[in-house]
């Protein structure tokens, strides 16, 4: 019987054979074969190197697209002359009927213009400029001629015009403004309280030229209505002043 110690000897010769026949069988199977094996090695250098700069480059690809969507939420929310706000309107304008102008004053203020010749496009206005309001009631006789928008950063000017079949013009006037001072304007007419809507309106007319004016004050802004023909016609138009 062998002692635990002749049995670990006999274990220990059979690993070193089982190894060199090993090694022997790789070198006839490459040496029969001719396998250069610094051709293999140099593949596998190159499958990591790829897998390196496949990670690099998605990598550097999530930061380039982390840096484009910060850069652009900025932009767009920039409302100066360069700013995103600024770019899509001119575009909206591009594509619609919108009459688009700007003009710089002296002190190098920026007004934008806008004009629309026809009432259909009305709502192309409203997209521009938010909240916009008209008249519901426009008196029988009266045709649509134009709409215009003057906007600079301290006030807002929007105008409706319309031609009656005897060329006599109904003019619809809205005046925003944050200028504090507009509070102190003096306003001509007489106060009139009207008794169906409650509103308080300034209103004056020529019984001569057949004109009149009626103006509503309100902390948004201010209305005038002119034209010719009856006075109540044109309260009854300030009156129905609604957003558009």
């Amino acid at each position: 019987m062998k002692t635990f110690g002749e049995k670990k000897k006999i274990d220990y010769e059979f690993s070193q054979m089982m190894q060199e026949a090993s090694l022997l069988y790789q070198e006839q199977c490459l040496k029969e074969y001719d396998i250069d094996r610094e051709f293999i090695y140099e593949k596998i250098r190159d499958r990591k190197r790829q897998r390196v700069n496949r990670f690099l480059t998605s990598a550097a690809a999530v930061v380039l697209i982390l840096v484009t969507g910060i850069t652009v939420n900025v932009w767009f929310q920039a409302d100066g002359a360069y700013g995103g706000k600024q770019f899509i309107k001119r575009c909206v304008t591009i594509i619609s009927p919108l009459d688009y102008d700007e003009k710089i004053d002296e002190d190098g203020q920026k007004t934008t213009i806008i004009s629309i010749d026809e009432e259909k496009h009305l709502d192309d206005a409203e997209e521009y400029f938010d909240g916009l309001k008209a008249a519901k009631y426009i008196p029988k006789g009266y045709s649509f001629k134009q709409l215009t928008i003057q906007e600079n950063p301290t006030s807002s000017f929007v105008e409706y015009v319309y031609n009656h079949d005897t060329d006599v013009a109904l003019v619809i006037t809205f005046f925003y403004s944050d200028d504090s001072e507009d509070e102190d304007t003096v306003v001509m007419g007489e106060l009139y309280l009207s008794p169906t809507s409650g509103k308080e309106l300034y209103i004056s007319e020529n019984t001569e030229t057949n004109e009149y004016c009626v103006i509503e004050l309100t902390e948004n802004y201010d209305c005038i209505v002119s034209g010719k023909g009856e006075l109540k016609e044109g309260i009854r138009i300030i009156e129905s002043i609604d957003v558009l």
